[in-house]
């Protein structure tokens, strides 16, 4: 069990995505494939990381409602996808340069574990949440 390369929305195959839990990091590049350096409170992110997510359920289809509502401004399947169209994220991070990489989990468990520790763990160096997250996780697991 182990995190996937990161892939481009754009070029994504949606059918081979897992259709397990997982948890999954969202990132921002440039035209040359390299992250993008968001300034935090804490220092630099120079993963260019915007989301960190988690679902209990299938994660080919929490990330497609991701792609699919920061597209689209009307949908809303995906908080952070409602966000990042409705909100002017776009200007600053454009879909063309959104990236995603994941992990597989056994359960619904475990996701909420493993996104708690993810969120945490960027706290600690960056003070602040990646742009697009508005809560620190599940509180059962802070």
């Amino acid at each position: 069990m182990g995190w996937s390369d990161y892939k481009r929305f754009v070029d994504m195959n949606w059918g081979n995505n897992p259709k397990n839990p997982g948890v999954y990091y969202i990132r921002c590049v440039n035209n040359s494939g390299k992250p993008i350096r968001i300034a935090r409170l804490g220092g630099v992110d120079k993963e260019g990381i915007v989301y960190i997510g988690e679902t209990g359920r299938n994660l080919r289809n929490r990330l497609r409602n991701f792609w699919e509502n920061a597209k689209n401004r009307r949908a809303n399947r995906h908080r952070a996808g409602w966000n990042y169209s409705n909100l002017g994220y776009i200007k600053k991070f454009p879909l063309i340069y959104l990236e995603v990489c994941y992990m597989s989990c056994r359960d619904k468990e475990q996701t909420g574990r493993v996104e708690a520790e993810n969120l945490r763990e960027y706290r600690r160096e960056f003070i602040d949440l990646p742009p697009l997250n508005f809560s620190a996780g599940r509180e059962k697991y802070q």
